[in-house]
């Protein structure tokens, strides 16, 4: 078993302060992208087209990009 993200990497790029709260929100993430699987499948047989699954990654990942810079502390 491989945690989602390791404690050191969010202790380095959050703080210490909040610690046990960016810990257990970077776990939850995983829950939440267990959701993408079967929405790319219903995508994917909607349109007969990788375009419309990708397209959600892209904007998945354009978003989670843009967030982790937003709640990431300025002192480092």
């Amino acid at each position: 078993y491989v945690p989602v993200m390791g404690a050191t990497t969010i202790r380095t790029f959050y703080g210490g302060d909040n610690f046990a709260a960016n810990y257990s929100l970077s776990n939850t993430r995983a829950f939440i992208a267990s959701f993408y699987s079967p929405v790319a499948a219903f995508l994917l047989t909607t349109f007969n087209s990788f375009a419309a699954p990708f397209t959600l990654a892209l904007v998945c990942g354009v978003a989670a990009f843009f967030l982790q810079f937003k709640i990431r502390e300025n002192n480092i």
